[in-house]
């Protein structure tokens, strides 16, 4: 199961995020938080779907040139995928980054998972902005 963090983040990230959801995404968190907390999330496609959306907005996944600049939240979670996902791509990074490129593969955007299945891309971490965890913000 992916941790609650990632499941909650995926699951609050509006499909076509932009500068109104740095502002909205606490008050939007505050309300979900308790959903996330209180029930399991079990529905596979659900999570699918969620993590489509959020690896399409810019917040999940950036890419320039060769570069796939991705969520911090991947980083910090990337040993929980290397089972499901680091197989996906060929690369001789670690098996975390492997993973981290193979769910790009997965849930990615057209253009971030053909340029991560060619094994030559080079995954850097997008800053997290943790002013969006401050409940009272929202407030």
């Amino acid at each position: 199961m992916i941790g609650s963090l990632l499941v909650a983040t995926l699951l609050l990230a509006p499909a076509n995020a932009g500068a109104a959801f740095d502002q909205s995404f606490a008050a939007y968190g505050r309300l979900l938080q308790r959903v996330v907390h209180d029930a399991r999330v079990d529905d596979d496609a659900q999570l699918d779907e969620a993590g489509r959306r959020y690896l399409g907005s810019p917040y999940g996944l950036q890419v320039s040139g060769d570069n796939l600049r991705v969520t911090s939240i991947l980083k910090w979670y990337g040993n929980d995928f290397i089972e499901r996902f680091a197989s996906m791509v060929p690369s001789d990074e670690p098996e975390a980054v492997r993973a981290v490129l193979g769910a790009v593969v997965r849930f990615g955007p057209t253009a971030g998972a053909a340029l991560a299945k060619t094994g030559r891309a080079r995954a850097t971490f997008l800053p997290y902005d943790w002013s969006l965890n401050d409940l009272d913000r929202a407030r």
